[in-house]
């Protein structure tokens, strides 16, 4: 790699400046959309009659043709996208627990029961790489993904757990802010969004926090193909996520919007992945 950073985290990813920034004056949902479980009555119940398998109108933008810019900077065309190999390597708390040398690695985050795993298996074609479990927030640890002998793909601790307690809902940062900020291989944090609910509180602090320290982010929209009853539709909630987005950075990061379960937006995702690791001199 020629470069251990990413050229569009430096200047490229600016935090609001003044009260605005504060997360008490963003206009998002009172409501916290934290577990699809009976447990929550908040959480709107699936709705078998709103879901499709088809690709709700308008969404294709997202999850269909090409990432061609980060900011300002041209992505080369990508080589080498499709995932032949994937294997766990390891599940670390410490920076001496992860994996030593160059290669790029690419870290997936997200609020709990986003579909994180759900992803994770779909990219690699692997149902079993990434536990999906039926309780949400499960994943403790920073676990390492080695994709095709030549780059990583990085499993990190949910945040947003409903059954921890709201003090406890972004501790998680203290556990992962030094992976965020220092490891050198980290070319890109793929956060994820649930396109099925409205813009989340918890969202927009990760994604400001992330803008305030100029981690390279781009916004990967999971679920798109499900409707929940009496909220909007994906293709609203995903408008009203990238309105936030602009009044965090300067130039919004690219958002890709997907689905594990008709595989919409992978192969795009991918593309993506493949472009970033050739810019930052992947061989």
């Amino acid at each position: 790699m020629t470069s251990s950073r990413p050229l569009f985290k430096r200047g490229r990813s600016i935090a609001l400046r003044g009260p605005e920034a504060s997360p008490s004056h963003l206009s998002i949902a009172s409501t916290e959309y934290d577990e699809d479980t009976e447990e929550n009555p908040q959480e709107p119940v699936e709705d078998p009659h709103f879901v499709t398998h088809h690709m709700p109108k308008g969404v294709s933008e997202w999850s269909e043709g090409a990432v061609t810019h980060l900011g300002e900077v041209e992505l080369p065309t990508p080589e080498a996208s499709r995932v032949k190999s994937a294997e766990y390597i390891s599940s670390a708390v410490r920076p001496d627990q992860m994996p030593q040398g160059s290669m790029s690695e690419v870290a997936v985050i997200g609020r709990s029961n986003v579909g994180k795993s759900s992803l994770i298996n779909a990219l690699t074609h692997k149902k079993m790489l990434a536990h999906v479990s039926k309780t949400p927030g499960k994943t403790r640890t920073i676990n390492h993904f080695l994709i095709n002998d030549s780059w990583y793909l990085v499993d990190l601790p949910g945040y947003g757990f409903a059954k921890m307690g709201a003090s406890k809902k972004m501790e998680w940062f203290g556990f992962t802010s030094e992976y965020f900020i220092n490891r050198e291989s980290l070319i890109m944090v793929l956060l994820l969004v649930d396109a099925t609910v409205p813009v989340q509180r918890a969202d927009v602090e990760c994604l400001n926090w992330l803008a305030e320290r100029e981690v390279p982010v781009s916004v990967v929209f999971t679920k798109i193909d499900k409707k929940k009853k009496k909220v909007p539709k994906p293709i609203e909630n995903i408008l009203a996520f990238e309105e936030e987005m602009a009044k965090i950075f300067e130039n919004i990061p690219p958002t890709i919007a997907t689905s594990s379960s008709t595989g919409a937006g992978k192969d795009k995702l991918l593309r993506y992945i493949a472009s970033l690791r050739r810019l930052y001199g992947e061989k």
